[in-house]
């Protein structure tokens, strides 16, 4: 009979032992993905305001003041005179 309960306690010791290392094993995952997750988070965050960034500039870039200014200097374009005009019908 004590041959028997031994032989339970150490099944379950060995039982026990295993998921408790099984559990932490799960546990150092689980915070490794939520730093991944984190730096992932502080990443796409950054990508958003680069792109807000971008977009302020583009807008600024394209405006048809600053580009006309631009052609004026660098250009010298002429305006365009009717008679330079087809239309599709002709």
């Amino acid at each position: 009979m004590k041959l028997k309960i031994s032989v339970l306690f150490l099944i379950y010791s060995t039982l026990l032992i295993v998921i408790i290392l099984t559990l932490f094993s799960i546990k150092s995952k689980v915070i490794t993905q939520n730093k991944e997750l984190n730096w992932l988070n502080s990443q796409i965050s950054q990508e958003k305001n680069n792109i807000q960034i971008l977009k302020a500039e583009l807008a600024y870039l394209t405006t048809p003041e600053r580009i006309n200014k631009l052609q004026k200097k660098y250009l010298n374009l002429k305006n365009i005179d009717k008679s330079q005009y087809q239309t599709l019908d002709e």
